[in-house]
């Protein structure tokens, strides 16, 4: 934009002048060219007349002339116009021996010739221009850019050698949205490192206290002589506590396994094949249990879901044996229901046991969280069924209920026509 002003102040205040210049001093020559050559040809015959002006358009060639007889109105061209650039033109009355003539002179002039020093001058400005606006250019990147660039390069390097906290950028550009993407990266990594830090602290103080008993067991058996039935009792403790440890490796490998594979074998299946599918498999467990299992399927007819059927029965095993193992009530009933809410199909899984403490509410999905105050299991499972369903596009929450507690699962739904063979077989 500063090129394109300064390129029309220039025009206007240089170039135009000098052009209206030019044309003038153009015209003001070609009437006098005219009048000296009809001054020489005063009283000349005609045949002077036109080798003279002929020898004329030989010596400049921008010349042309034109003859004309005044009573006549015989025309006799000297010469074509050889240039294709502006052209001026002169008039004078000449009175040759054969009577009187008009003598029209045409001047032929290119005024990209006549102007250089004036292009020579714009040349000059532009190049000025030019360099001036590419350091403008240079200063503006360097301040906008490359310099915040910098910064944010020794932030990064800074935060790799250090991990040192760092600010929230407040720009509303590309730079800024470069900035708060990368500090929240910082952030998820942190929070990823703590969560690590965590689930090492957890698995060791889950390790250590059955380990110690068997380390105890153990010294006893080698340093002690001891009786076939105290000896049967501590080979049984320390068999129990290896159990407990292989219980809580097991849970931390599925663990693993669930966060690195995040890729679900989707399969679209009718929520009435999938309510059937967890009667069939939990009916007779729950019964010789002496537990009430209620299904209730209350989605629209042609409603499907699609899940990875591993993955989602996982999903159920762990709140049902929640239920089961966490609430050593008599009459202990789980509920099962599947309704349409929105674009989701909601599954609710209850029970009418002693529920969660409000204050741990907010903590139950997270990677080593147990209600359980002796430990004896490592609490990874309702972090796995957060993983899972939200690897399915739904979200899980809990809550205590008027006589229980609630697990509330969303999973988009598909609604179908029901029929064909997928409908009647599943």
């Amino acid at each position: 934009m500063l090129n394109i002003v300064l390129l029309f102040l220039f025009v206007f205040f240089y170039t135009v002048p000098d052009l209206q210049e030019g044309i003038a001093i153009y015209q003001e020559q070609a009437v006098r060219d005219v009048d000296e050559i009809a001054a020489y040809l005063e009283d000349k015959s005609y045949d002077e007349a036109i080798a003279f002006v002929t020898r004329k358009t030989i010596e400049d060639r921008q010349l042309s002339f034109v003859l004309e007889n005044v009573i006549t109105k015989e025309q006799i061209l000297v010469s074509e116009p050889r240039w294709g650039g502006m052209n001026f033109s002169a008039m004078r009355s000449v009175d040759l021996a054969e009577g009187s003539y008009a003598l029209f002179l045409r001047s032929d002039v290119d005024l990209f010739y006549s102007l250089d020093g004036t292009i020579l001058r714009l040349a000059i400005i532009e190049c000025f221009v030019l360099f001036a606006s590419l350091v403008i250019v240079a200063c503006i990147m360097h301040s906008f850019y490359v310099k915040p660039l910098k910064h944010l390069a020794g932030e990064i390097e800074r935060f790799h050698k250090t991990d040192t906290t760092l600010k929230n950028s407040e720009r509303s550009d590309e730079i800024g949205s470069l900035e708060r993407s990368f500090f929240h990266m910082t952030e998820e990594l942190r929070a990823e490192k703590e969560n690590q830090s965590h689930i090492i602290a957890s698995i060791s103080h889950d390790i250590k206290t059955p380990l110690t008993s068997i380390m105890g067991f153990s010294e006893r058996l080698i340093k002690k002589d001891l009786d076939k039935d105290k000896q049967a009792t501590y080979l049984k403790s320390i068999y129990r506590q290896s159990k407990n440890i292989e219980a809580i490796v097991d849970e931390f490998d599925e663990y693993l396994s669930f966060s690195m594979n995040s890729v679900n074998t989707l399969q679209k299946l009718s929520v009435s094949f999938v309510c059937e599918s967890l009667k069939d498999e939990y009916s007779e467990i729950c019964e010789n249990q002496g537990v009430v299992l209620e299904l209730q399927n209350q989605c629209l007819p042609g409603s499907s879901v699609n899940i990875d059927v591993v993955k989602m029965r996982r999903v159920f095993a762990n709140l049902i044996g929640n239920s089961m193992r966490h609430n050593e009530i008599e009459g202990l009933e789980i509920r099962v229901a599947f309704e349409n809410i929105a674009d989701d199909v909601q599954i609710t899984v209850s029970d009418n046991g002693k529920g969660v403490p409000e204050p741990e509410l907010a903590h139950i999905f997270e990677p080593f969280f147990t209600s359980d105050k002796s430990r004896k299991m490592s609490g990874l499972g309702l972090s796995i069924c957060s993983q899972i369903i939200k690897s399915h596009g739904g979200d899980i929450k809990a809550m205590n209920i008027q006589g229980g507690f609630s697990v509330i699962i969303h999973i988009p739904v598909w609604i179908d026509v029901p029929s064909g063979p997928f409908y009647n077989s599943r």
